[in-house]
């Protein structure tokens, strides 16, 4: 618990009353603080029990490969006071100990050694999955930690932990990111080949993860009068954030289409003498010009365009869910921003405080106007880029000489748009001050042009539509293909256990069923888990996993 005024409750006593909750979700604060000893005073004796903590930062299957049974992506365990002996775990120096406390950080150099082969698909763990050893400054990132103390207290963590299981402050610069996961690659088996349908037109696709962190802690009480069920348990995750990177040429097509249409755009002439005869005080004048011809010339330069579209992200202001670098052709998406809503520090409250098992897009779906919300703000960056490169010259008749009848009207379509472009009307020679009726006409013609542009069936409109089928058919892959799931958590069957708090079903169908289904009274948390829907064979891939349990007693 972290109290509001900067007191952290649980630095001084591990874990407070009220922050012990079996299996609860949590905010990321409460995951900041230090947990140095048992909430409860333990009436146990020494080595009554014999607890385990496990740290496991890679764990699940990978097409044809069982990480859980490789030496090479071993977790950490402690026992206390017996060693115990589990696949997939290794004991520290001093095993068996009560205390008994180990960290290890997993291999990174080892996954490189791993191959997994799946249709259309050979390369290794490690250009997978992307994790980061170190940051820049050579601090290492990922790491692997467990506890157990035979008076029935254990802990486990992995993930952005320091050795002794602690979450590592996050730097000024906001949290690091520990991996990519190259999703092209994980789509591709899944959905047949590269080269068909979405994954046609990616050149490259992966999920960037933020610093990730799952931690359980499980306090056995032998006094049962001070909780009726004996025991407490935490279970608390991280994910810091989770941004999609996209290359595609569909991106870049959008900087093609504008400099290719806007230098010659063509105007509908009709559509100018509409607006034109709305206004009351032209009806002379446009009677006197009849049979006149009317010409609309748009012109710019093709580089200029290239320029403004391409010196920064698009669209404009910060904290935009998706945004596009139209020169590279890519698109970065931060689900959290686009699912949720991201916190100012960093995090997202929404994401670091799900219920069990919650999977992104299925429990939390895409709002229903986000796509459309995102081209509108594009078309609008679009035209705020370019309007002070767009020129337009609307004329009709002739504004020279003595008795000159004819309209004349130019400048940028910024100055359209604003209502500040230059008009020059004249009747037999006398100019007509339109007043306060220029504005709404100058903008009016501004807007046809603006309209023209983004013309449905227009190259334009068509380089935009695919960028928006292209999102659509990611999202309907994160959905539908390859779950992402966020705190992910066993059923509890130890005794007479409540339901974990705010749970949803299904529970992780590995650590529920078949050979690495978990004992009876083990409670683990994974930050997050990546899956096949409905293919666990194929793909069930979990990150940053903290495991308890079962506490025995002697």
């Amino acid at each position: 618990m972290v109290d509001k005024s900067g007191d952290h409750t649980e630095a001084r006593t591990g874990l407070s009353r009220r922050s012990v909750m079996k299996g609860a979700a949590w905010t990321v604060p409460a995951l900041m603080v230090a947990t140095a000893s048992p909430a409860y005073a333990l009436s146990c004796v020494e080595g009554q029990w014999n607890a385990v903590g496990r740290g496991k930062l890679l764990s699940g299957g990978l097409f044809n490969v069982n990480l859980d049974t490789l030496a090479s992506v071993n977790g950490t365990i402690a026992s206390a006071p017996a060693a115990v002996t589990e696949t997939g775990f290794v004991h520290g120096p001093g095993a068996g100990g009560d205390p008994d406390t180990y960290a290890n950080p997993l291999s990174i150099t080892a996954l490189g050694a791993i191959t997994v082969n799946a249709t259309g698909l050979t390369t290794t763990v490690s250009q997978l999955l992307g994790l980061i050893a170190s940051a820049p400054d050579g601090t290492g990132l990922l790491n692997q930690f467990g506890y157990a103390q035979g008076n029935g207290l254990s802990k486990g963590a992995s993930g952005y932990v320091a050795d002794n299981g602690t979450v590592r402050i996050a730097p000024a610069g906001g949290y690091p990111q520990v991996a990519s996961l190259d999703l092209k690659q994980l789509l591709t088996p899944l959905l047949g080949s590269a080269t068909t349908g979405f994954l046609a037109n990616v050149a490259n696709l992966n999920l960037d993860v933020g610093a990730i962190v799952g931690r359980s802690i499980f306090e056995q009480m032998c006094n049962t009068a001070v909780t009726p069920d004996g025991y407490a348990l935490t279970r608390e995750y991280l994910v810091a954030y989770l941004r999609v990177a996209l290359t595609s040429p569909l991106i870049g097509n959008v900087v093609t289409a504008v400099a290719d249409l806007v230098p010659n755009l063509v105007v509908d002439t009709d559509a100018v003498w509409d607006i034109l005869r709305a206004v009351p005080l032209l009806g002379d004048v446009l009677a006197a010009l009849a049979g006149e011809v009317l010409t609309v010339q748009v012109t710019a330069d093709a580089g200029d365009l290239v320029t403004a579209l391409t010196a920064a992200p698009v669209p404009d202001g910060a904290d935009q869910p998706i945004s596009l670098a139209l020169g590279d052709g890519t698109a970065i998406i931060d689900l959290y921003k686009l699912l949720g809503g991201a916190f100012p520090g960093g995090w997202s409250a929404m994401a670091n405080s799900l219920p069990a098992n919650s999977i992104l897009f299925v429990d939390y779906p895409l709002p229903t106007d986000a796509l459309a919300t995102f081209i509108a703000d594009l078309q609008q960056t679009i035209i705020d880029r370019i309007e002070d490169h767009v020129s337009i010259k609307i004329s009709v008749g002739n504004t020279d000489g003595l008795l000159a009848t004819g309209i004349l009207i130019e400048g940028t379509l910024r100055q359209f748009l604003d209502g500040t472009a230059t008009a020059m009307i004249k009747l037999l020679g006398i100019p007509l001050n339109l007043g306060a009726a220029l504005g709404p006409l100058l903008a009016s013609l501004g807007d046809l042009v603006r309209g023209t542009i983004f013309a449905a069936g227009g190259v334009v409109a068509l380089a935009l539509t695919a960028v928006n089928d292209l999102l659509a058919a990611l999202f309907d892959a994160l959905k539908n293909v390859l779950n992402l799931t966020l705190n992910v958590q066993n059923k509890p069957e130890h005794n007479n256990a409540p339901a974990i708090a705010n749970h949803r079903t299904p529970w992780p169908s590995r650590w529920t069923t078949g050979p690495q289904a978990l004992q009876v009274g083990r409670y683990d948390v994974a930050a997050l888990g990546v899956s096949a829907v409905g293919l666990l064979d194929v793909l069930d891939l979990y990150l940053a996993r903290g495991s308890v349990g079962p506490h025995i007693g002697r």
